[in-house]
């Protein structure tokens, strides 16, 4: 994945950590061992227990969820191409919506409040904080814009 996908190390890490809970979820529920799972055992209806049973059992918030459906729909999309036979498994697990979350709002400063507060900054050093301050904002954001390359939680 990281060769051809170009994905980073820790979303390598939470897909991994994705399967690792759904070949658990499927032994404590199903009674199915991980040596023993194959693509008909991998349906919709498992998935939706799964997503249920993070949500439930585990007590993940919607995002949590939403991040390991993502990994089992990228995997459904790998098997797409390598499993065609499975097209129907494939289209009826990517299907699945993603929960709903809701978005915060980000509050920013405008310029005219930044250059309030530069005015009432007299050291040299508070003046030289607030700068680095909204220049770590910008950095920030540009990380939360970038989908998929970061996981950044604040």
């Amino acid at each position: 994945m990281m060769s051809q996908k170009k994905v980073s190390p820790s979303t390598i890490q939470a897909y991994k950590d994705s399967f690792r809970i759904l070949l658990k979820y499927l032994h404590e529920e199903h009674g199915v061992k991980a040596s023993s799972i194959n693509m008909e055992g991998i349906n919709a209806d498992a998935i939706i227990g799964f997503l249920h049973y993070l949500e439930h059992n585990r007590k993940n918030s919607y995002k949590t969820v939403n991040n390991r459906l993502a990994a089992i729909k990228s995997f459904m999309e790998y098997v797409s191409y390598e499993s065609p036979e499975y097209s129907g498994t494939v289209r009826k697990i990517k299907a699945i919506p993603f929960r709903k979350v809701e978005k915060k709002e980000i509050c920013y400063l405008t310029k005219a409040e930044i250059d309030s507060l530069l005015k009432l900054a007299k050291p040299k050093i508070l003046k030289e904080g607030v700068i680095i301050l909204y220049c770590y904002s910008f950095i920030i954001q540009e990380c939360q814009n970038v989908k998929g390359l970061f996981n950044i939680l604040w």
